[in-house]
């Protein structure tokens, strides 16, 4: 797997269902639209670098979503970068970032938009480990618990690969962070823990 692919899988991130605070104005959280549509994939979508000693500095559209209120404004930003650039991702990388979108959808509210946008992402999530974390992204937008915790059993049941330790290790010098076997369960264990409540882009709920 590709380092920028790897990093982004692991780091987290009808109308509004009652409890979603209202999403504020495009322009009042996107206010130079054409300074992210012009940056390439890697940086749009994959800006994010360790700071020794601090927090992550984070570029792209996850400066955006870290604004109160702006994930329906990065969605909409999204889905305009996805239209000027998808002629020249690869499949993948269209998978991805309408996976990205979808996210993002949901977090403002709209799962009805959110939930085809997930499912594109099953081009890039391919593996067990990652058909499984989809099924629980989608059973947690359906309010189906019972199918959120069959998919976990079932991510939890997928065995450890055999270049782990040095996936882990790459990570770790790529991210600043370490990372858990298996991939997403961290994320799975969140949309169990707030299941009920707002959809959480950035693990908190």
């Amino acid at each position: 797997m590709r380092r920028s692919l790897l990093l982004s899988l692991l780091l987290p991130f009808g109308f509004a269902t009652c409890g979603f605070a209202p999403q504020k104005p495009y322009s009042e959280c996107v206010a130079d639209p054409e300074s992210y549509l012009a940056l390439p994939i890697e940086d749009f979508d994959q800006g994010v670098q360790p700071v020794a000693g601090g927090p992550r500095k984070v570029w792209g559209w996850r400066e955006i979503a870290k604004q109160q209120d702006c994930y329906t404004a990065v969605a909409i930003l999204m889905s305009q970068w996805r239209e000027r650039h998808g002629a020249a991702l690869t499949p993948q990388q269209q998978s991805f970032m309408a996976f990205h979108e979808g996210q993002l959808r949901a977090g403002g509210g709209d799962y009805s938009s959110a939930i085809p946008l997930i499912e594109e992402g099953r081009y890039t999530f391919s593996s067990p480990a990652g058909e499984a974390y989809l099924d629980a992204i989608v059973a947690f937008l359906r309010s189906d618990h019972d199918a959120l915790i069959a998919a976990r059993e079932r991510l939890l049941a997928v065995p450890e690969p055999a270049n782990w330790a040095e996936l882990q290790r790459k990570f770790k010098e790529q991210a600043g962070q370490d990372m858990k076997w298996p991939l997403n369960i961290e994320a799975t264990d969140t949309l169990v823990r707030c299941f009920g409540k707002d959809y959480p882009v950035m693990g908190e709920c």
